[in-house]
């Protein structure tokens, strides 16, 4: 995507990449939708750094400058990012799931307690299935603190204090 195209056509074509890989994993075509989100992350990526060079030059093209769509670049990268960890998750690889959250979680901006809390119950989840009690109750606890009506993260705490309090009676 070359920078003489108008900051909300590489809008469109990003979200167009995220719902061709939506598609593909409801058609279970896991690669392929994989395919999909790495060359959107690695394109959000590109142009964000495009966006950090154009704070030090004054921009001389008639185009709009792309800073003007550096907050939805972000929100894309972060779905981006929690679309490729959610996959990773599936397929078992835990590592790599958290991992994506921990480059993610600096994107959330902080009016944005939707994006925190699902970040935190994800790697909750992942801490969880990666029988990291102690972990998993801190990113639970965090959740909660965002959203503490919320069932899933209530059912998730219900969950980690009955296994603690099974390996504490052992």
């Amino acid at each position: 995507m070359a920078r003489s195209t108008e900051p909300d056509l590489l809008l469109t074509l990003i979200k167009k990449l995220l719902d061709d890989a939506s598609i593909l994993l409801r058609r279970k075509k896991p690669v392929e939708a994989l395919h999909r989100l790495n060359y959107s992350l690695q394109k959000c990526c590109e142009l964000l750094e495009k966006c950090q060079e154009e704070d030090g030059n004054e921009c001389t093209e008639e185009l709009p400058p792309l800073k003007s769509i550096e907050d939805q670049l972000r929100m894309y990268k972060l779905q981006t990012l929690l679309s490729i960890a959610y996959m990773k998750r599936r397929n078992r690889d835990l590592q790599e799931a958290i991992k994506l959250t921990d480059e993610a979680m600096p994107l959330v901006t902080p009016g944005d307690d939707g994006s925190r809390f699902e970040l935190h119950l994800f790697r909750a989840k992942c801490f969880f299935d990666a029988q990291d009690i102690h972990m998993a109750r801190a990113e639970t606890t965090q959740a909660y603190s965002i959203l503490p009506a919320n069932i899933d993260v209530q059912n998730l705490l219900m969950v980690l204090d009955s296994s603690c309090q099974i390996s504490a009676d052992r």
